[in-house]
């Protein structure tokens, strides 16, 4: 009776703590952060070191930088990888054909989070103002169907989109900002889902390119 009391207590913490809710902040300009919080503490961030760090063995070393193979290193790596093959305008093409991807696999999901911020920031610019137009034009087309389709299907706090030309600086940008809040149970759903989302996502560009 004991153990079956014990059982049904560590039962219930643990399902208390799945169903707590917090808070996920997403950032990418150069670099993908994810922070997640509750009540301000941090409980997760990516991207950032610890201040100080003990000394390794090589093969320590070797078998801490092996376990930081990600979701988000993935990403990194393949997104560079589109940026230098098709330039920027067709690497923002493919971010949003993945995140067309992700939103239209999850909309149901979107009941139980709660979308609180979307920033987007693009900047196109080029050498020649022709070529920044139609460029222009291309990221527009990439864009705004993505977010109108996000705001079909769930409800948005703040949004805030902003794609510009950028005919005298010619230079070309882009950086975005997300806050959603959310269970710990859905957060492991969703990133489940979103690896399988991405790994096949890239599978499939990579046998194209075959």
């Amino acid at each position: 009776m004991t153990v079956l009391i014990i059982f049904s207590v560590i039962l219930l913490i643990i399902l208390g703590v799945l169903f707590i809710p917090v808070v996920v902040d997403l950032e990418y300009s150069d670099d993908f952060k994810i922070k997640v919080s509750f009540l301000k503490i941090t409980l997760f961030r990516s991207g950032k070191e610890p201040k100080q760090k003990k000394k390794q063995r090589p093969s320590q070393k070797a078998k801490a930088k092996k376990s930081k193979s990600s979701i988000l290193n993935d990403a990194k790596k393949y997104f560079s990888d589109i940026k230098e093959k098709k330039g920027f305008v067709g690497a923002v093409k493919e971010i949003m054909a993945l995140v067309s991807e992700i939103f239209f696999h999850l909309k149901k999901l979107f009941k139980v989070i709660n979308i609180c911020k979307v920033k987007l920031d693009v900047t196109v610019g080029t050498p020649d103002a022709a070529l920044t137009a139609t460029s222009y034009g291309a990221v527009c087309n990439a864009v705004y169907p993505v977010t109108a389709f996000l705001d079909s299907v769930a409800h948005i706090g703040f949004k805030e989109i902003n794609v510009k030309a950028d005919f005298e600086g010619q230079k070309c940008d882009f950086g975005f900002k997300g806050t959603v809040k959310m269970q710990i149970f859905y957060i492991l759903i969703c990133t489940f889902r979103i690896y399988i989302i991405i790994k096949n996502f890239i599978n499939g560009e990579n046998k194209n390119e075959r």
